[in-house]
């Protein structure tokens, strides 16, 4: 008998004790959204997007998270790791959604082949108008594509979701398939990017380029879907 109340005071003591961490959790997040400081990195159940919501977070705080989440080695220097972030990001890969992260900064990206990404150096915030040049043996950093609707990808749209898809596939940092460029319908697109020749379609920078504006569609038609099933 006295072995049973002894188990249900602690089992009723451990319960007390779960609900209020629960509650200080969630007073603690609501206070963080009301002074304009959170963090919020998740896979979207959806579609399996990774979701990443930054307000007023410190460069380092965020890249922590990454890190832990994905094992790239991020390293920021001191000049930037103070840098407060404000990013709403939704990408198909890590990849992806780390560059849209570092996109207004210097970097040197070390990848590994098929291992993908390994590395990411943040050297310092870009001048205004400033690209980031080439270092050898590295991935740059290329300049990120608009992302308003009337860009040149929605103008020269006309694409079904499975066309966008098409342009979408693949290593973010592979070469382009072959077979893109032998169809007339999509040369017209391939060329704003300049991509041209099967040489063009080795080039990892413009092939980032198309994949990273046909990914932007193809997220923009989600969104759109989930509007719809909202109605």
């Amino acid at each position: 008998m006295i072995e049973s109340r002894c188990n249900e005071n602690f089992l009723y003591a451990f319960m007390v004790f779960l609900l209020s961490v629960a509650i200080l959790l969630t007073a603690q997040c609501a206070s963080a959204r009301e002074t304009g400081t959170y963090l919020n990195i998740k896979r979207d159940p959806v579609d399996n997007t990774i979701v990443l919501e930054a307000s007023q977070v410190h460069l380092s705080d965020v890249l922590r998270q990454v890190e832990q989440r994905t094992g790239i080695r991020m390293h920021a220097s001191e000049s930037v790791s103070d840098v407060k972030i404000n990013k709403n990001i939704e990408a198909m890969d890590w990849e992806e959604a780390i560059d849209v992260l570092l996109e207004d900064f210097n970097t040197i990206q070390i990848a590994g082949g098929k291992k993908g990404l390994l590395s990411v150096r943040i050297l310092g915030q870009k001048e205004r108008g400033a690209t980031s040049s080439a270092v050898p043996g590295t991935k740059p950093q290329r300049s990120s594509a608009s992302r308003s609707p009337d860009n040149n990808s929605s103008v020269l749209g006309g694409f079904t979701e499975t066309q966008w898809r098409e342009l979408a596939k693949g290593p973010y940092r592979g070469p382009l398939p072959n077979q893109l460029l032998e169809d007339p319908a999509y040369r017209e697109f391939l060329a704003k990017h300049g991509v041209k020749s099967t040489d063009d379609l080795q080039d990892i920078r413009k092939a980032i380029r198309v994949r990273r504006d046909a990914r932007k569609q193809l997220h923009l038609i989600r969104k759109q879907r989930r509007k719809n099933r909202r109605r």
